[in-house]
């Protein structure tokens, strides 16, 4: 079963359209197919395609570059940005997992050594019964409380919200 997986795997477009053709075939002439009186196209649909130009880098100072052009290898074309402001809001019960999404961010910043730092978020817990609109009030109260005064402060850092939420709240 598994050669005939594999050879079915590595086979070439037209050996491929063949075995299709075949498979169709034999569910076209299957016991229930017949008996139920349903019809199936021996032939695959085509449809028509295009070949998209090549990616390219949008360069601010000039034309787009090539991802063939040698010249932007190895050069920074974006400046990475630090995480030391933002929160993760969460009901009691996934405060653990909260702590491990920040341990984790941390620890990836650190022993990756991408130029980004990850300091540790601030974990906003919810009690287990809240709703959809405590949530949203608890994000609505840290944003205005704390980054409404970093940008009156005239030092506004960017934030993000993760929001971990169960299925089960409405």
């Amino acid at each position: 079963m598994m050669a005939k997986l594999r050879t079915a795997l590595f086979q070439r477009p037209h050996e491929r359209i063949n075995s299709i053709k075949h498979i169709n075939g034999l569910i076209a002439k299957s016991k229930e197919m017949t008996d139920w009186n349903i019809g199936v196209t021996l032939e695959p649909d085509e449809i028509e395609g295009k070949v998209l130009p090549r990616p390219s880098i949008k360069n601010n100072n000039g034309p787009p570059k090539s991802l063939e052009d040698i010249q932007i290898l190895g050069k920074v074309i974006t400046e990475p940005r630090e995480f030391s402001h933002w929160a993760i809001f969460c009901i009691r019960k996934d405060v653990e997992n909260a702590k491990y999404i920040q341990d984790k961010f941390y620890e990836l910043s650190e022993q990756q050594n991408l130029g980004v730092f990850v300091d540790y978020g601030t974990i906003m817990t919810l009690d287990n019964n809240s709703s959809i609109n405590n949530f949203k009030e608890a994000i609505d109260e840290f944003f205005y409380d704390r980054v409404k005064e970093s940008k009156s402060q005239g030092g506004m850092k960017g934030y993000f919200f993760l929001v971990i939420m169960p299925d089960t709240i409405r």
